[in-house]
């Protein structure tokens, strides 16, 4: 033993030359040999690390192999589990041995891999997991980095569609051992997301090129994952009992289906598993037939995830369901049952909350004050400013839905309806209304017109020819979707006032209509509640009614009345002398005075919280209506809140009290002892609704007259002028006040030129690093907001934000203007600003890329000699640099890898998904020339399209830097296309046809996926849908903003009569049709007519983003 550690001391300080040694390596391996046949298990441990310090080339590999060490190194790792030491010396020398030279892997210790793989779980062997990594290295690329912990090293799906640098390691003794039956094996044992999905990629890759896809058995190897779906008898081992096995049930079907996740995640396992004949989609869906409430419940939450869909909780009340998935949220006020039966919406008599329709807004933590506040509602609500790029997850999910339909998923999902309990039912009424407004949304029409009808579900409920039950389940059915799509109908809802303050703003302030959002709907609904008489006598009884005039308990005014009166129609203080009114208003803006004590004290989850702050806020614009009358009240509640901003503690709230009877307080008790904290403590902002008086000076300042109060008030000298206590601004320089931040930026309005933008403008530059980046996420939402004039100041704002010196707030900057530049005001702003990008490195080379889509800016780059050289550095490397750039957001979007912040180390993420994920191409140099005639003749000077053209029509499919050029290429063509001067230059080189080709028939499959993405912005335009017309690819023919598009006769006329030829709906499902075969595929595979190939398309003006759908792949 002492002379083994010797002899490795040794090797680590000298070259391992034979003459530095003194003994040939032959001579030193059979002597370091003999301790590997040791009785010793240490000493076997040290030999092991010898042989690994000795191997340093294949020439010394090559003698261990002939001297057959690899034997005793096998026999070593497929020992008993106690010796974990020699394991794990024993699996780093093979790690040493692949990585030297994989070539000459042998199949010996292979062998005892698989074995460990296969049975170690059985025997509690802690070597399974990096037994089975070092079989999956064997079979992933040379390129991928090789440690010495094998747990790190997971192949990602990153690569299945992306790595193209070295040959494979040594696939083929995996599959002489019959490898992949154990990563398959292991796949299904196994319920770590990350992890199952990185063995599944390994499978994947293989499946990826014909010269790999020959070690993969057909219809054998892939297909394993079904199987816990489709053997209802299905044991993982052989020897387990009938009570572990089903507790084991749910463990398999859990690791099944992220397996089958992972492979609808990548091209080879969608075409691999939606291929003509018994593919395994059309098992899956087969299976919704039978009879089998456990398979059915896990085939609905396969469905859903794939499709990125929300799963209902189990329930038989169906507006239940679609509250779990969103379609529902209850208000946070009480309200009486007359009302209830005019808004016509259910109640739960338990709690008496309102469930009203809305949008699948639904709250989330992360909206609240201390987390990303409105900034990440705004993200959920408010869709992406995306109109010159398609979202690329939008196009897979298109073409993997229209596999689904054309295996017969709806017809299944009729099935499961009419045959399962209630239940199940629920669940697949919900889900079939998912997909059918999917579809509606991202299918072509000639794809998608017969989805709404579903004949046998209404077949069904109208026949008397079926079983009573199975009708009576139909007609429900029927019902449901009809509620599910009146839901759908409801317009995004933001959940916070806030929010709903930011949008109102936007859309035109007060004299705007009112947004979609929950709160301003009720104000039309408040005036339908009662009788509108314009009369002097109606008024007062209903001032009377509102209790407001008489009772001194504030929470128990008839709040829903007090919001009526304050909308009453040509009801101003200055038109009505009546001292009821006045004092109706003195008595309301009491109760919202901060020294009163009342509304200042309010818990936020209090039942009256959310109505009484809409209430305050409509009071305010009430008063502003009321011109001078009205201002004299405004300034006497501004000048209170303003006296309270000024005090260091804020006057005494007695925060443990409540402000009427039913809270234990009233009026009169308001002036008991209390705490010593102010408004601005982070305590109170949290704990009590003193939050919302930053909503009443937002209100004020989205009217000039609200500005003037402000201003005369000496509000903005409270916040700006140092003379004075400047204690808002120097709030939000501390750290500690994060909080009255957020509350400052998100409900002031920034829309007119005046001192809340230079307030912003501070908070902006001088602010702690959360706040500074806090307001330049808020800018986001005001660009998405279609805040007024915001190219005017917002871009000017941003662009400041360049030279932030936090690398977070710099990169959230670039990233909003690179979204704010898809409307051309906007772009045309940032040109004349003429900011300094070089330093921002690939993003800030990208964003100056959209320069030369416009005329001032391509002559603007133009005179500073950039574009010459730029195309330079696009034709050398940058066009292979895209490819990573875009398969990386497609990877991040469909998979656990992300991409973190800081660093270049990929992780992986178990978290849920709170959305759907979207992937936006990045711009692409050739993309912007072509905006502009002088950037396609200078394409057409430097030759650019003969040499893109050159390399799609003879692919080096061979070797992976030539499937990577191919992708480069495509990538370039696609944006190329995606204007009308492009598609002319496309045309001119006749290459579109070379590129449909590939799609249908190139024998490397992402390599179809890819064209299927460039095809999809070729019909971004007219001209490209006709070009693409004429090939027989059909296109979605309308904007993605429409959510429920109606099919124009001139868009009709655009698509082929694919649908025509489809065979009419058959009462038994068929598998989905195939594609013409192509070499890679067996010979025994006859091909099938094609249907239907359709092409996304994603238009500057009246066409959009979504589909191609190949006709159907077919597989061995």
């Amino acid at each position: 033993m002492k002379h083994l550690n010797y002899f490795i001391k040794l090797l680590c300080s000298v070259d391992h030359l034979e003459d530095e040694l003194g003994f040939t390596h032959e001579e030193i391996i059979v002597c370091v040999r003999l301790s590997l046949l040791s009785d010793s298990t240490e000493v076997r441990a040290a030999g092991l690390r010898a042989v690994r310090h000795l191997i340093t080339d294949s020439r010394v590999l090559d003698k261990v192999l002939a001297l057959q060490v690899d034997y005793l190194v096998a026999r070593c790792i497929d020992i008993q589990d106690s010796n974990k030491a020699e394991k794990t010396q024993a699996l780093r020398l093979v790690r040493k041995m692949m990585a030297v030279n994989a070539s000459v892997f042998p199949s010996s210790v292979t062998n005892s891999l698989m074995a460990v793989g296969n049975e170690g779980s059985q025997e509690g062997d802690d070597m399974v997991r990096p037994c089975i990594a070092i079989i999956c290295e064997l079979c992933e690329r040379a390129s991928a980095t090789c440690t010495d912990c094998p747990r790190h090293n997971h192949l990602s799906l990153i690569y299945v569609n992306s790595l193209c640098c070295k040959p494979l390691k040594n696939p083929a003794v995996v599959a002489q051992s019959s490898g992949l039956s154990a990563i398959l094996k292991n796949v299904i044992g196994c319920r770590l997301n990350c992890m199952n999905e990185s063995l599944m990629a390994t499978v994947l890759h293989l499946l990826n090129h014909p010269d790999t896809r020959r070690f993969v058995r057909a219809d054998v190897e892939l297909e394993q994952i079904l199987a816990p779906y489709t053997d209802f008898h299905y044991r993982l081992t052989p020897g387990d009992e009938e009570e572990q096995l089903k507790e084991n049930r749910e463990a398999r079907f859990l690791a099944s289906k992220m397996s089958i996740i992972a492979s609808f995640r990548s091209w080879s396992g969608i075409i691999t598993l939606c291929k003509s004949g018994n593919s395994g989609i059309q098992s899956l869906i087969d299976l919704l037939c039978i009879p089998n409430t456990g398979v059915r419940k896990a085939l609905l939450d396969v469905i859903s995830d794939v499709f990125f869909l929300d799963v209902p909780v189990e329930t038989t009340d169906f507006t239940e369901a679609l509250i779990s998935v969103g379609g529902y949220r209850q208000l946070a006020f009480d309200v009486t049952l007359e009302n209830i039966k005019l808004w016509g919406v259910s109640i739960d008599t338990g709690t008496f909350n309102v469930k009203y329709p809305v949008d699948p807004g639904r709250y989330q933590d992360s909206w609240r004050l201390t987390e990303g506040f409105i900034v990440s509602e705004a993200l959920v609500i408010l869709p992406q400013r995306s109109r010159s790029r398609p979202n690329l997850v939008d196009n897979y999910l298109a073409f993997l839905l229209s596999a689904f339909i054309h295996s017969r998923l709806l017809e299944g999902l009729v099935e499961l309806i009419t045959s399962s309990d209630d239940f199940i039912s629920i669940q697949a009424t919900v889900l079939l209304g998912q997909l059918l407004n999917m579809a509606n949304s991202i299918l072509p029409h000639c794809h998608s017109h017969h989805l709404h009808c579903l004949p046998s579900l209404m077949k069904m409920a109208a026949s008397s020819d079926v079983p009573r039950e199975h009708r009576q389940q139909a007609r429900a059915a029927v019902t449901h979707l009809k509620r599910f799509h009146e839901r759908k109908r409801q317009r995004p809802s933001p959940h916070s006032l806030y929010l709903d303050h930011v949008l109102h703003k936007a859309a035109g302030g007060a004299a705007a209509p009112p947004h979609g959002s929950l709160d301003l709907h009720l104000r039309p609904l408040q005036r339908d509640m009662f009788p509108m008489k314009e009369n002097e006598d109606a008024l007062l009884g209903n001032l009377r009614d509102s209790h407001v005039l008489h009772y001194d308990e504030n929470l128990d005014w008839n709040w829903e009345l007090v919001q009526t009166i304050l909308k009453w129609p040509n009801v101003k203080l200055q038109s009505n002398r009546d001292e009821q009114i006045h004092k109706f208003v003195r008595r309301l803006l009491w109760f919202f005075m901060p020294s009163s004590k009342l509304f200042v004290s309010m818990k936020p989850d209090h039942p009256k919280a959310r109505q009484t702050t809409v209430v305050g806020c409509e009071l305010i614009e009430f008063l502003l209506d009321s011109e001078e009358e009205g201002d004299v009240y405004l300034e006497d509640l501004v000048k209170d809140i303003v006296q309270w901003l000024h005090s260091s503690t804020g006057p005494k709230a007695d925060i443990g009290s409540s402000s009427s009877s039913s809270s234990s307080s009233s009026s009169s008790s308001s002036s008991s002892s209390s705490s010593s904290s102010g408004l601005c403590g982070n305590r109170l902002l949290l704990t009590t609704l003193s939050q919302y008086y930053f909503l009443f000076l937002g209100t004020l300042s989205a009217h000039r007259q609200g500005v003037k109060v402000l201003e005369k008030c000496s509000v903005y000298q409270c916040w700006l002028d140092a003379s004075l206590t400047c204690i808002l601004l120097n709030l939000c320089m501390q750290r500690n006040q994060e909080h009255v931040v957020k509350l400052t930026v998100s409900t002031l309005d920034f829309s007119r030129d005046g001192l809340a933008r230079v307030l912003l403008s501070k908070v902006l530059i001088a602010a702690t690093d959360s706040c500074r980046l806090y307001a330049t996420r808020h800018l986001r939402v005001l660009l998405r907001a279609n805040a007024e004039f915001f190219s005017t100041w917002g871009m000017e704002l941003l662009v400041t934000q360049l030279y932030d010196r936090n690398q977070a707030v710099l990169l959230e900057a670039l990233d909003v203007l690179d979204e704010a530049c898809e409307d051309k005001a906007n772009l045309h702003a940032l040109v004349e600003l003429k900011p300094a990008l070089a330093h921002l490195g690939d993003k800030g080379q990208l964003l100056l890329l959209r320069f030369l889509s416009i005329p001032k800016g391509f002559s603007y780059l133009k005179e500073r000699g950039y574009i010459a050289a730029e195309l330079e550095r696009w034709h050398k490397k940058y066009n292979l640099k895209y490819v990573d750039m875009i398969e990386e957001q497609l990877n991040e979007a469909l998979t656990t890898y992300r991409k973190p912040w800081e660093g270049n180390s990929p992780v992986h993420s178990s978290a849920p998904r709170l959305q759907r994920p979207a992937a936006y191409p990045p711009v692409h140099l050739y993309g912007q020339l072509v905006h502009d005639k002088a950037g396609c003749q200078l394409l057409e000077a430097q030759n650019v399209l003969p040499d893109l053209s050159s390399v799609v029509r003879s692919p080096a499919l061979d070797k992976w830097e030539g499937i990577k050029t191919l992708k480069a290429a495509l990538w370039a063509l696609g944006n190329i296309g995606s204007t009308n001067w492009g598609v002319n230059l496309l045309l001119e080189e006749g290459v579109i046809s070379e590129v449909v080709a590939l799609a249908q028939h190139c024998e490397v499959l992402s390599v179809r996926g890819t064209c299927l993405y460039a095809l999809g912005m070729l019909g971004k335009t007219r001209r490209g849908c006709d070009v693409l017309k004429q090939l027989g690819w059909t296109a979605v023919c309308h904007s993605w903003r429409t959510p429920w598009p109606l099919v124009s006769e001139e868009a009709a006329l655009l698509q082929p009569q694919a649908w025509d030829a489809q065979p009419p709906v058959p009462r038994t499902r068929k598998p989905l049709s195939g594609s013409p075969r192509t070499r890679h595929y067996s010979e025994g595979s006859r091909p099938t007519e094609q249907h239907g190939k359709t092409i996304c398309l994603s238009p500057d003006f009246y066409f959009s983003s979504i589909i191609a759908i190949l006709g159907g792949f077919k597989g061995r």
